[in-house]
């Protein structure tokens, strides 16, 4: 993209994302690893509620929860949980601002990442390269793929390996009810 295209895009981007109080949307993931022919398919749901909780609810083939919430990451792995305070570890504390950032497509001016854009025919791209080496151990690029509503409709994390991990958003609601019962571990 042009220095105007980008401009434009950023802005539409941005008040899209001032809009969203709530998402809900079902996803599929698909990690790619360079060893196996096919990748590994996981779907379930995910809920973000600004501005700061975020879970994701996996279904298939396991169940699995990933919770953000009062500076706190919750894991609950088939009834196995931990938790994370992210407060007191920097790195998951911006690895949780760039997944919240991505859904909701508000991390452009982020001071992390060096960002380029792209159009691909009709959809609009952002590459994100982390700056710091803490983030570079664990992630090469991430890339968010906008919808002509300019929002995210598609995650790619790319790790330091080309190992990578693709969530596609399907089925998504803005804006409606999400109770505070599904950010519970």
């Amino acid at each position: 993209m042009n220095a105007s295209e980008i401009a434009a895009f950023k802005q539409a981007v941005l008040n899209e994302s001032k809009s969203i109080r709530t998402l809900s949307s079902d996803f599929v993931q698909y990690k790619h690893v360079s060893f196996m022919s096919k990748p590994v398919e996981s779907s379930g749901k995910m809920y973000l509620k600004s501005p700061n909780m975020l879970a994701w609810r996996y279904v298939k083939p396991a169940s699995y929860s990933t919770i953000f919430k009062n500076n706190k990451m919750y894991v609950d792995n088939q009834g196995k949980k931990s938790n994370i305070d992210l407060g007191a570890n920097r790195k998951f504390e911006q690895i949780n601002e760039m997944i919240i950032g991505s859904i909701s497509g508000n991390m452009f001016n982020s001071a992390a990442f060096d960002v380029s854009y792209f159009k691909i025919g009709k959809q609009q791209l952002a590459k994100f390269v982390p700056k710091s080496k803490d983030l570079k151990k664990y992630m090469k690029q991430v890339v968010l793929y906008f919808d002509g509503n300019h929002q995210v409709n598609e995650v790619k994390l790319i790790e330091p390996t080309d190992d990578f991990t693709r969530l596609v958003f399907k089925n998504r609601v803005v804006n409606g009810k999400v109770n505070d019962s599904v950010f519970n571990n």
